[in-house]
């Protein structure tokens, strides 16, 4: 008699409703309570980092002001700068006031101190060096006298050196009759990156979207103070109308402060604090992305969807598991005779695809249950004894230890491919490559073994791999042999670099002795020397100093050499000003007439690129000294490998018979008399465009001027 499938009872139906309901609504409720709690948390969290981050910069911007009112009270400082100042700068007092200086500068480690006079000219820094003072520096000294009082400056970028800089500025009096007389201003440069703006970049926990920004207000417009996380090169660069209505740097300088949401400078929805930092011009904006803040808000959607399913799911399991009762029996025996019909049906599809090799079939207990015939021929087993072997059985003693991981392997990846050693019936070996995957039939397991006998293919690996070795042999003695030219090669380096210390040392100082005495001489016994005598030691003080700078110039050449490159675009017109602003306030009585063309850019190292447009200037502006209106022009013009960059002059050019000369080290066109110079700048420019595996060329005429070309290879 046929059997029926029993039918599903309805009011197991309804229970499984009714438990279904209450669970969701009891993990709805759930959800929506922590959702509230965590967002609480979460902005409770980005108040509190902004709170902190502003009061750690309004104790910095005291701790700053706090130094400086030190030093604007300090009388005795101001009274030795006016004292030194007035009395023909001592050379004592300078060393007194640059002792002071550097204590400064090492104590409360700014980047430098620069002492101005009354007129705003440098007359000390520290540490040591050329200091060009921008219009803003001396902007600030000027307030600073106005006011009798300590100036600290708002982040600017200065025109002079591009460097983003924080300026204290220090007037200082000394009284004179009951009345206060300006004696000099000290300007107290703070590097902004120090503290401030790794300050600002920091956040107290991992993130990776949280951010913090420092603005300030510019007529109209919104001015990203420090560098962002997710743009380059945005710092008193990156602005945006202050209008901008969702921008939450906008809203803060509008005067909106507390917990906003809005889109940031990407466009991204966020969630920020916005704070103001006391006495100052500052408004700090610490954000989140919403899409991370919320994130794991939707995890915990997600677990406690998943933990409503598994229920709901269990209590379908619960209610079926009576229905799934009465069915199993009805279903066992269709199941155990479909079952190895299955399994010998995937395994005759096999056997069809592979039978050029051995083709094994194997159950969980990983007896064999199905062989081909080339099994038989490969192992000597007739096919009847190969159905009472296992697979264990077909392996060496030695191989037989790691069937069992790979057994594991093959449930893990549903498949392995992996090679191991058989053995025939006769004891003999050969090694095998075995594609094993794993069959399951209704909740059983079952192997499939595809093995291809490799021993040709071992002893073509053998024999390889002793070329191999044999080629390796032959890289490690040529490897040696480089490393031994290498290190031959970094010790002249040494000792080259050595040379030019030991030059530069030893040669300096005769040379300063001979120019500080022939100078003694003119000043202490100049009125008892005729003039023929007088004459004599201005020409030694003359040559001397020449061969100092002779010595200069080679040490630049030198090091040009052997300085590391970093390549990257270089703004060529913006460097070009740079030096030619340089030249103008060097030489003021010239009237020299700068065109620089906009917009030209190149691949190649930035400091490298600068003192060679230094030199190249540098000898227009030698060059043009005998015309009255000098003019030096710099720009690119199109070739036929790419741009090629000039710097043309109308001075007194050179004769094209001898432009050979000109680009090696010593060659002068002209005598020193005319123009003075060492010969070693066009040699320095010829090294840079080398080392950047470019060229460099010159036109010019007699008396009508020249023009100087280099070309360099394009950036990648």
């Amino acid at each position: 008699m046929k059997e029926t499938e029993p039918k599903f009872p309805r009011h197991l139906i309804l229970i499984f409703f009714f438990l279904s309901l209450s669970i969701w609504v009891a993990g709805y409720r759930y959800y929506k309570e922590e959702k509230e709690t965590f967002r609480k948390d979460k902005l409770e969290d980005l108040l509190a980092i902004s709170d902190l981050k502003v009061k750690q910069i309004a104790a910095w911007r005291e701790d700053c002001l706090g130094d400086a009112r030190a030093v604007y009270g300090d009388t005795f400082l101001s009274f030795r700068v006016r004292q030194w100042v007035k009395s023909g700068k001592d050379p004592g007092l300078k060393q007194e006031i640059l002792e002071r200086m550097k204590a400064l500068q090492e104590f409360y480690q700014y980047k430098s101190i620069i002492l101005l006079d009354t007129d705003g000219t440098v007359l000390l820094s520290v540490p040591d060096g050329k200091e060009i003072l921008g219009a803003d520096a001396k902007m600030l000294a000027a307030e600073a006298l106005r006011e009798k009082k300590v100036v600290f400056s708002d982040l600017y970028l200065s025109k002079v050196t591009n460097t983003i800089r924080l300026t204290l500025t220090i007037p200082l009096f000394v009284r004179e009759s009951r009345k206060p007389v300006p004696a000099g201003v000290l300007l107290l440069r703070v590097d902004p990156h120090r503290f401030l703006y790794s300050l600002i970049q920091s956040w107290p926990t991992p993130s990776p979207t949280a951010e913090t920004l420092l603005v300030r207000r510019e007529g109209n417009d919104v001015v990203f103070l420090n560098e962002l996380r997710h743009r380059k090169d945005t710092a008193l660069a990156l602005r945006f109308p202050a209008s901008m209505e969702h921008l939450p740097a906008a809203m803060a300088v509008r005067g909106v402060a507390g917990v906003i949401e809005g889109a940031d400078y990407r466009g991204v929805p966020v969630i920020a604090a916005i704070r103001r930092v006391p006495d100052s011009p500052w408004f700090l904006v610490a954000k989140v992305d919403k899409e991370e803040i919320y994130a794991p808000i939707r995890q915990q959607l997600l677990i406690t969807t998943l933990l409503v399913s598994v229920m709901i799911f269990g209590a379908g399991g619960f209610v079926g598991f009576f229905w799934r009762h009465q069915q199993a029996r009805f279903y066992q025996e269709k199941y155990e005779a479909d079952l190895r019909r299955l399994a010998l049906l995937r395994h005759f599809e096999y056997l069809t695809k592979y039978a050029n090799d051995i083709i094994l079939l194997a159950d969980s207990a990983l007896k064999i249950i199905e062989a081909n015939d080339r099994a038989s021929l490969s192992y000597g087993y007739s096919h009847d004894d190969l159905m009472r072997l296992s697979l264990r059985n077909l392996r060496t003693p030695d191989a037989q230890s790691s069937l069992e991981q790979q057994i594991k392997e093959i449930g893990k990846q549903t498949g392995l491919i992996y090679e191991t050693v058989h053995q025939r019936k006769d004891g003999t070996t050969f090694p095998v490559e075995v594609s094993a995957r794993e069959i399951e039939i209704e909740g059983k397991v079952f192997y499939q073994n595809i093995v291809r006998d490799i021993s040709e293919r071992k002893q073509a690996e053998e024999e390889l791999g002793k070329y191999r070795r044999h080629l390796e042999d032959l890289v490690n003695e040529r490897t040696a042999e480089l490393k031994a030219t290498n290190v031959q090669l970094e010790n002249m380096n040494k000792e080259l670099e050595a040379f030019s210390y030991s030059v530069s040392h030893d040669l300096r100082a005769p040379l300063r002795s001979i120019d500080g005495f022939s100078q003694a001489l003119l000043e202490d016994y100049g009125d008892r020397l005729d003039d023929q005598s007088r004459s004599y030691l201005g020409r030694v003080r003359k040559a001397s100093q020449r061969m100092g700078q002779l010595i200069d110039d080679l040490l630049n050449l030198s090091r040009v050499s052997r300085k590391e490159m970093i390549r990257e675009t270089v703004d060529l017109s913006r460097l070009a000003g740079a030096v030619a602003s340089d030249f103008r306030a060097a030489n003021p009585e010239r009237r020299l007439q700068f065109i620089i063309g906009e917009g030209v850019v190149a691949y190649g190292d930035v400091g490298l690129l600068r003192i060679m447009l230094d030199n190249l200037i540098g000898n227009a502006v030698k060059f043009t000294a005998r015309k009255e209106d000098g003019r030096i022009e710099f720009g690119a013009v199109p070739s036929e490998s790419g741009p090629a960059y000039f710097v043309r002059d109308n001075g007194v050019g050179f004769d094209m018979t001898y432009v050979g000369k000109l680009f090696g080290a010593f060659q002068r066109l002209h005598s020193q008399d005319e123009f003075p110079g060492t010969g070693i700048g066009l040699a320095i420019v010829q090294r840079i465009v080398t080392r950047h595996g470019g060229r460099v060329w010159a036109e010019g005429k007699f008396g009508e001027g020249a023009t100087f070309y280099f070309a360099l290879p394009a950036g990648h």
